[in-house]
């Protein structure tokens, strides 16, 4: 089971430190893929006036710090394109915001990295529409050449897809030297990223397959078989449920949306932002008292990971506390949806 836990937003470097140094039994636990969760920046925020976080640059010196110390993955959302390439020096998944999840070009720079794609389901979309998104990743890392017409593979190489993906990579490195020159140079950040149709292998089967991957100067990926779902997990794709919006200031789950969407890829859970309540005046609300239910509900239906934000104090956090975890909690949900996942044999 994929575990993704941590603040909402990197509220200081010592907060993160605290919290990270709490989660160590997850990473240690049998059965349990640990993935650390924190926002260098939260650009969606109701308010102009919200806390945002430190910023690319410090944010990622801050996550790459937890990583060496602690061993974790780490998990880290982007808004725009050109944070991609330095985001993914850190982080093993780059998660694409749910009100974000259909911008081509923010899904092909997260695709153009070694990271996996992490795309968080639009609250304003079905579940079958997150299909489109898987398939823009997919296309962009040459995973054999999905075409999405007939929902197989092909053998067709779609080499203009190669050259755009190039030319893409290109633009947003383009923007990133443009309006990051301030984030590099970072002792911490010195890993290189390149064109995502060549990718390392990475957290376990969940990762992408570097031996299956293509750069635009190796021949054309081969028919296969595969389903949808196959690729995804092999190429590094994953989507995540977060609710639907009615448009009356709360979020409602719709449980069939899991095995829905879980044909175009894995899928998480996120179930504290499922409780979510959006723009209740000039914050979003929530009701953290409803994630446990949700999340075993979840567990029962069968899902490949969940997504908890967790914090020290929820009532004092600076983004999200209404539908945070605290860490006594935390475990008390993880042990819940492990027992139900076994029981069922998932």
């Amino acid at each position: 089971m994929i575990l993704i836990a941590g603040p909402c937003v990197i509220e200081s470097r010592e907060l993160i430190m605290q919290v990270a140094e709490s989660l160590r039994k997850f990473n240690e636990m049998s059965g349990v893929e640990f993935y650390f969760k924190s926002s260098f920046d939260k650009a969606n925020r109701t308010s102009i006036s919200s806390f945002r976080g430190p910023g690319l640059q410090r944010g990622c010196e801050i996550l790459a710090e937890v990583k060496e110390k602690f061993g974790y993955k780490i998990l880290t959302d982007i808004h725009e394109s050109y944070q991609a390439e330095p985001a993914a020096r850190v982080a093993d998944v780059l998660q694409i915001p749910a009100f974000l999840c259909r911008q081509t070009d923010l899904l092909v720079a997260a695709a153009s990295t070694q990271a996996v794609v992490n795309i968080k389901k639009g609250q304003f979309l079905s579940p079958q529409a997150m299909k489109h998104s898987v398939e823009k990743v997919l296309q962009t890392r040459g995973a054999r050449a999905y075409t999405p017409q007939s929902g197989a593979a092909s053998s067709d190489t779609k080499a203009a897809q190669n050259s755009a993906c190039s030319s893409d990579t290109e633009i947003y490195s383009a923007q990133s030297d443009a309006r990051s020159s301030t984030d590099s140079g970072s002792s911490a950040l010195d890993a290189q990223n390149y064109c995502g149709a060549r990718l390392n292998a990475q957290n376990s089967t969940h990762a992408c397959d570097a031996s299956n991957a293509v750069n635009s100067t190796q021949s054309a990926p081969q028919p296969s078989d595969e389903g949808m779902h196959d690729l995804a997990r092999r190429y590094g794709v994953w989507l995540t449920e977060r609710g639907s919006t009615f448009g009356y200031g709360n979020l409602i789950v719709d449980m069939r949306s899991l095995p829905i969407m879980r044909e175009f890829a894995p899928v998480i859970f996120d179930a504290t932002h499922s409780v979510q309540m959006p723009s209740i005046g000039a914050t979003s609300g929530g009701d953290s008292h409803f994630v446990p239910y949700l999340a075993r509900a979840a567990a029962a239906v069968g899902v490949d990971g969940f997504f908890y934000e967790t914090h020290p104090d929820p009532a004092r956090a600076l983004s999200d506390g209404p539908n945070m975890l605290n860490l006594q909690q935390l475990e008390r949900v993880v042990a819940q949806t492990l027992a139900i996942q076994k029981a069922l044999g998932f």
